[in-house]
């Protein structure tokens, strides 16, 4: 395929090249993929201790621990969990129903020690 390629386009194209963008192309599928699925992932899940945040395929969940958790505030469709350590978190509650984003902020404010 490579080399049926490299002749159609007169050897403007090197293999390199072309695995860069097979490469680019393959990433951008895999990213559309995870985003139209991730309303179906466990985005926050609620443990005794910790909050665990799904952020990406990519990275592992964060985990929140709630005597971290200072306060939190909401900001258009974000909740901000303010740390004790001065760093903020956020996720977006509109994967989120009305009484699940309810449920979410009674959980902290039970969870958390002001």
């Amino acid at each position: 395929m490579t080399i049926y390629l490299d002749v159609y386009l007169k050897g403007t194209i090197t293999p390199l090249l072309l695995i860069i963008q097979l490469l680019a192309v393959l990433t951008s599928v895999y990213q559309g993929i995870h985003n139209m699925n991730k309303p179906q992932k466990a985005y926050v899940r609620a443990h005794d201790d910790h909050l665990s945040i799904y952020r990406s395929s990519w990275t592992p969940r964060e985990r929140i621990r709630y005597d971290k958790i200072e306060d939190y505030y909401t900001v258009s469709s974000l909740l901000v969990l303010q740390l004790k350590s001065g760093r903020e978190s956020q996720f977006d509650l509109d994967l989120f129903s009305m009484s699940d984003v309810e449920g979410i902020k009674r959980l902290i404010e039970t969870k958390i020690e002001k």
